[in-house]
């Protein structure tokens, strides 16, 4: 909370969100290569959500080049903030990354594994899978002790 009370309720709200999503993955994969679509669809749909907001926390962390933390999470930060924005430009904007070129397949999942019930999408060549991705966040928001803090997101002034 020394950061921002705010974000702290956030990331927290992501990581148990992140887990919702990995239980719906579980229930999605029913053995011997069968799945049940309505699962993958809301899994799909629960990460599309999970992607903007993940996102949005590591946006408002980033500001003044993560300034407000230490030089160890400052360039983990940046890490996993480069990890999300290649994800979420396509999924909010419907664009490419750096592009004004529009998505082709980038929102269709692209590949299903039984084995870590996961699935995948292709964006600008690479593979991204969820639950990896989720993992990461949950890394990097886990990582973060109150000595890493050096700084306050300002509040607005009283009306």
């Amino acid at each position: 909370m020394t950061f921002s009370l705010y974000t702290e309720i956030q990331a927290k709200f992501l990581l148990t969100f992140g887990r919702r999503i990995f239980n719906t993955l579980d229930q999605a994969f029913l053995g011997e290569s069968s799945i049940d679509g309505a699962s993958i669809q809301d899994a799909w749909g629960m990460f599309w959500l999970w992607t903007l907001g993940a996102y949005e926390v590591l946006r408002v962390m980033k500001q003044k080049d993560g300034a407000y933390f230490s030089e160890r999470i400052r360039s983990d930060l940046m890490a996993c903030y480069k990890i999300l924005h290649k994800i979420r430009i396509p999924f909010a904007k419907q664009q490419i990354a750096g592009k004004t070129q529009p998505v082709y397949a980038e929102l269709s999942y692209c590949n299903l594994s039984d084995e870590s019930k996961d699935m995948a999408f292709e964006i600008q060549g690479s593979i991204v899978w969820i639950r990896p991705t989720i993992k990461e966040f949950e890394r990097f928001i886990g990582s973060i002790k109150s000595a890493d803090i050096v700084g306050r997101l300002p509040l607005g002034p009283r009306d």
